[in-house]
């Protein structure tokens, strides 16, 4: 459950590396598409910076680095994949966060999402990914693939993430 969930909140994000995910609305709809007119690039960088400050700090260890990129009150939640895998308010991600830490190497992180899409619209966005994930923990390497989704609320000028949701892919992983 910890490398489940701390690849998926890697992915910075969690590198969605949204500079070069083009938003869409097609569900098969990825690395090549077109932006669809209500997506800026203005809004697109603004979520990426969000993106890359998450991963700056989980792979720092900053554990109040990460929590500032989630959106403060009661209903902004991280899932996980199973039954029990979930943990609401910013607090319980703080939580699930400090344990996280205790199972991988700082700065270890590297990632790769060879699928990625996403759309903003006004004051929210989502955005869904799969990615290859490769960390260490006492110096020996794991990889591992993960699905990240999101959504992300818009309060003031600062991108929040107010939903983010991460599991294991299932059979061959092969694309649609």
């Amino acid at each position: 459950m910890k490398r489940l969930l701390l690849g998926a909140l890697l992915i910075g994000v969690l590198g969605l590396g949204l500079p070069a995910c083009n938003p869409g609305t097609g569900a098969n709809q990825g690395a090549g598409a077109s932006p669809t007119p209500s997506a800026t690039t203005e809004s697109v960088d603004q979520i990426a910076a969000l993106l890359q400050q998450h991963d700056d700090a989980m792979n720092r260890q900053d554990l109040d680095g990460v929590i500032n990129v989630f959106a403060p009150g009661p209903k902004t939640v991280a899932m996980g994949t199973g039954p029990g895998e979930r943990w609401q308010g910013r607090d319980e991600i703080r939580g699930a966060y400090t344990e996280i830490f205790k199972d991988f190497d700082k700065g270890t992180s590297t990632h790769n999402c060879d699928w990625k899409t996403g759309q903003i619209t006004g004051n929210t966005a989502w955005l869904a990914a799969m990615c290859k994930f490769s960390d260490s923990k006492a110096g020996k390497k794991r990889e591992y693939e993960l699905n990240v989704s999101g959504a992300l609320e818009k309060q003031g000028d600062k991108w929040y993430f107010t939903m983010l949701h991460y599991s294991n892919l299932t059979g061959g992983g092969g694309s649609n």
